[in-house]
């Protein structure tokens, strides 16, 4: 699932996604050079709601 960080802050990123939802993403769990407009591959088996709209996956830091 591909997503487009349309906001980011110290401790999340809002994520667009193609069918229209968005999603919260703790900065933790994005690679180390993340900036808005940045698309990311999320795998949707990796992906756990911890809360509503708030997502925890793995993706590998890439720093």
């Amino acid at each position: 699932m591909i997503g487009k960080i349309i906001d980011i802050n110290n401790t999340e990123a809002i994520v667009a996604l193609r069918d229209g939802k968005t999603i919260n993403i703790a900065v933790s769990n994005l690679p180390c050079n993340a900036k808005i407009g940045d698309k990311l591959n999320i795998d949707p088996p990796q992906m756990k709601m911890t809360a509503k709209n708030f997502v925890n996956i793995s993706i590998p830091p890439i720093c």
